[in-house]
């Protein structure tokens, strides 16, 4: 369990190679005693670092098996939490990744079912899923419903409303101003400035451009390349699969050190007792 904590400590520093060493080096270990509960957490930190490096597909199944654990430990809230994770990914169409939206709505419909088990902040990310699922589908009419829907969300919680997804939403709907206005709200709440930040400055630009303030767009469209550029060439830096052989291969080699040593100090002790 100290390997899991060591690589929250590491993920929380942005030490993202150092955090996947942690969390392979915790699920390596073989204990007698490990929880569902903690599985759940481990798996699903293993599936956040494989999202950073936008390996979508690894980043799912390490979802799914965190899904899996922690409806064992009959944990409905971040059983929920885990499966709109993985309705995201699936809805994913970065250039690394890929997209399965059947997928993605049967994740939405098993959250949908939980509804009165979740907590507000819970419900609230439905329909911020809900929105990014169409939204990445180009299906405006159901995009429209869904949105108008979280309305009384936006009124009472705007805190927990992610705005910048609405703005991605308002963008595909063409609906500009709603648009510059939700990215207003990325700023007032503090939502600018996570892994997406690149995201909000390529709206804004969007939205600058519209209004012909080419100035603020060409900005906003340089900050976009160049945060771009530091996420390229962050992952460029780390080989995930190589990590994953490397750090299984010493855990596997320090086992096998291990039990040589036992059988040389066993082989010892047995000779010291027959002479």
């Amino acid at each position: 369990m100290a390997w899991y904590y060591q690589g929250r400590c590491y993920e929380k520093a942005n030490k993202y190679g150092h955090a996947l060493k942690s969390y392979i080096t915790a699920e390596l270990i073989p204990s007698r005693k490990v929880d569902s509960l903690f599985l759940s957490k481990l798996h699903f930190a293993k599936s956040r670092i494989y999202s950073v490096f936008l390996r979508d597909k690894e980043a799912v199944d390490e979802a799914s098996k965190a899904s899996i654990f922690s409806l064992k430990a009959d944990d409905i809230e971040n059983y929920a939490g885990i499966v709109l994770e993985q309705a995201r990914l699936y809805c994913s169409l970065n250039p690394y990744g890929f997209s399965d939206f059947a997928k993605a709505d049967s994740c939405l419909i098993i959250v949908r079912s939980l509804w009165p088990q979740i907590s507000l902040s819970r419900q609230c990310s439905w329909y911020d899923t809900m929105i990014s699922f169409f939204s990445a589908q180009g299906e405006t009419e159901p995009l429209k419903t869904i949105i108008e829907e979280y309305k009384e969300y936006m009124d009472q919680f705007p805190e927990m409303v992610d705005w910048k997804t609405l703005a991605v939403a308002y963008n595909e709907l063409g609906e500009i101003p709603l648009m510059k206005e939700s990215l207003e709200k990325c700023i007032y709440y503090g939502q600018n400035e996570d892994g997406d930040a690149g995201l909000y400055h390529l709206l804004l630009a969007e939205a600058e451009a519209s209004m012909e303030d080419y100035d603020s767009a060409y900005h906003d469209l340089f900050q976009y390349c160049c945060l771009l550029q530091k996420q390229s060439y962050f992952i460029s830096q780390h080989d995930i699969p190589f990590l994953e052989e490397r750090y299984t291969y010493a855990h596997s080699h320090a086992k096998e050190h291990n039990i040589v040593l036992a059988m040389i100090i066993i082989l010892a002790i047995s000779f010291h007792v027959v002479r």
